[in-house]
């Protein structure tokens, strides 16, 4: 019999010094764990079509090694809620193998930069961002990706985000044809009730992955240009991190990487 053939590419799974960990191979445009045709979708990929004995054992294979790529979810902690949750199912759902959850102490955001990184595990402060719900106040219209008027930044903690590079930078997402004046931009930190609202997610805690509403998110481009492979983010909670590989992190889930902040003076 003739086994089907499966079209492989490798991937890379980073740790928390940037460093690759492991390699592995999955198919190309493998599923998404958690989607309703992730199924479907993995027994296109291996090749599946009337349903053989084979193909139906390499449709198994491939989703059980897809399913022990991905993370373990974070350990039960005095503060597990419905928010952390939901940050763990997106991960899941979007196919982040990289991912990976720590609980810091409460004394962490009293804590410089430099202890904060080893704590992590990490090998530098440049691998430290926070996200920031950055408004439009000029916004008109409806809302589209390349014209939103709420974007989720994530930004290094050694960095501050530049309002009018931002600007900038979002008005040259649409083609040249559409793009608004410079004078319908004008972005600010969101209030707090539009973060709560938005993101589901309290002051400290805010994560790119389990967003009550769809917002687009921007990387800086700072850290793809500092060859940053890893970085730490908000977990759902004041006192989870989540990390990441930087690539994994664009891809799952559809960052724009922009030129949008300025180094911090320290």
């Amino acid at each position: 019999m003739t086994q089907p053939f499966i079209s492989l590419e490798q991937h890379a799974v980073y740790d928390e010094r940037g460093l690759a960990s492991k390699y592995f191979l999955l198919p190309k445009e493998s599923p998404k764990i958690g989607s309703q045709s992730g199924t479907a979708s993995t027994k296109a990929a291996v090749g599946e079509t009337g349903g053989s004995a084979a193909d139906e054992d390499l449709t198994k294979r491939v989703e059980m090694l897809e399913k022990a790529l991905l993370p373990s979810g974070p350990t039960p902690g005095p503060n597990m809620s419905d928010s952390v949750a939901s940050v763990f199912r997106d991960v899941c759902r979007l196919g982040c193998y990289s991912a990976t959850f720590k609980w810091v102490p409460k004394d962490y955001y009293e804590w410089d930069l430099g202890r904060r990184a080893k704590t992590l595990g990490g090998y530098g402060t440049e691998q430290l961002t926070k996200a920031m719900l950055m408004e439009n106040t000029r916004h008109k219209g409806e809302s589209t990706r390349t014209n939103s008027k709420f974007y989720l930044v994530v930004v290094q903690y050694v960095a501050t985000i530049d309002a009018k590079k931002l600007a900038s930078a979002v008005r040259a997402l649409p083609p040249v044809s559409s793009r608004l004046n410079p004078t319908d931009f004008q972005f600010r930190v969101a209030s707090e009730e539009d973060n709560d609202r938005l993101t589901g997610f309290k002051h400290n805690s805010v994560s790119p992955f389990g967003l009550k509403e769809d917002i687009p998110v921007v990387l800086s481009r700072a850290v793809v240009e500092e060859g940053v492979n890893f970085i730490w983010m908000g977990g759902g909670d004041v006192d989870l991190k989540l990390g990441m590989g930087v690539k994994e992190f664009v891809d799952g889930r559809g960052a724009f990487v922009l030129d949008v902040s300025d180094k911090r003076a320290m």
